[in-house]
């Protein structure tokens, strides 16, 4: 599992909890992202290029975040809430 490439980075409060939102590059299947929460509690993921039909998925386990694709390196808009 390799960390993917992270172009942009916000970070923020939301309420109780804090959020990293950024765009990804994804290299190859599980790819992983930490943004740096000590829990992930949920991630929102918006494709943004043609190849993004090869996105599957994500999973998250703890503070990092694992993404499932198809071939090809899709870039996405990834938002993850959590604490920590």
């Amino acid at each position: 599992m390799a960390a993917l490439t992270e172009t942009t980075r916000v970070d923020g409060i939301v309420g109780n909890q804090r959020f990293v939102s950024g765009t990804v590059v994804i290299a190859a299947d599980g790819d992983t992202w930490t943004p740096g929460l000590g829990l992930v509690d949920q991630v929102l993921l918006t494709p943004t290029t043609a190849t993004a039909g090869q996105f599957v998925g994500a999973t998250r386990s703890g503070g990092v975040v694992t993404f499932k694709v198809e071939g090809g390196t899709p870039t996405l808009r990834v938002t993850a809430f959590g604490y920590g």
